[in-house]
């Protein structure tokens, strides 16, 4: 089951990160730190092993 893939802006609100950001990491063209790895996480609501 695949979780609904949420809106670049509403994620970079809940994760604290700039939407720029966020659209970078998602398009392959810049890689998260760990910190980056761990604020998105919390704004989607998964624990981070379900990123990496």
């Amino acid at each position: 089951m695949h979780a609904r893939e949420p809106h670049p802006g509403g994620l970079a609100e809940r994760a604290g990160l700039d939407r720029q950001a966020i659209n970078r990491i998602g398009r392959g063209h810049q890689s998260p730190v760990l910190d980056t790895l761990i604020s998105i996480a919390d704004g989607l609501g998964v624990p981070l092993r379900d990123l990496v």
